[in-house]
């Protein structure tokens, strides 16, 4: 079960959003205004609210391309790094892509060992169920109770790869069953998570 803190936010989130009414969005002048939170920017800060926590260990998966990588050239774990945490190299290479934003095309640099870049520019933590289907399901819930919320965050799990393979992957993905999500979408393009054969028979 997620710590109570985050089950909490989520849950004032969820009670703030049903609460609020759509005053701002429709008013025609100033005199209108109710001076409160709208919907859109109570679902905008749970949209964020879901990308933020630490998840448990075995939420984070690996692709296999990226593993590799990692064991090759990078110091440290990579479970433990994300967003613009430095990734140190234990060994020299040469012309790797730095990518920014979702830009297909990387300038390429060369690094000597004990030089680094930023995480996000060569790798991309993955949400493998959509967090729009997650907050989907969080905002249909008929009970907000923090056993509800925690049924729908225990779906979110994490994949950790490389840019170049999550450029494959369809942009538009359906549905809340990683299982299906990692068979229909994932292998098609040729990514595979380290220990897929156990995590797949544990989850099923």
């Amino acid at each position: 079960m997620y710590d109570s803190v985050t089950l909490n936010l989520i849950k004032t989130l969820l009670e703030a959003y049903r609460s609020v009414d759509n005053t701002n969005a429709t008013a025609q002048n100033k005199s209108d205004w109710n001076y409160t939170l709208c919907k859109d920017g109570v679902e905008y800060l749970l949209n964020q609210a879901l990308r933020q926590p630490w998840l448990p260990q075995d939420h984070y998966l690996v692709s296999v391309e990226a593993k590799k990588w990692w064991d090759e050239y990078a110091d440290g774990d990579i479970l433990l790094s994300y967003y613009q945490k430095p990734v140190y190299l234990k060994k020299e290479i040469k012309e790797l892509p730095y990518y920014k934003g979702n830009k297909h095309e990387g300038l390429k640099y060369d690094y000597k060992i004990g030089e680094h870049f930023s995480y996000r520019s060569y790798f991309h933590d993955e949400h493998i169920v959509p967090v729009y289907e997650i907050e989907r399901e969080l905002l249909e819930l008929e009970d907000i109770t923090l056993e509800n919320i925690d049924k729908v965050l225990q779906k979110i799990y994490i994949c950790k790869m490389l840019k170049e393979e999550n450029f494959n992957l369809p942009v538009k993905r359906y549905g809340d069953n990683y299982i299906d999500i990692i068979k229909n979408d994932y292998h098609p393009h040729g990514i595979h998570i380290v220990g897929e054969e156990r995590f797949l028979c544990n989850n099923l």
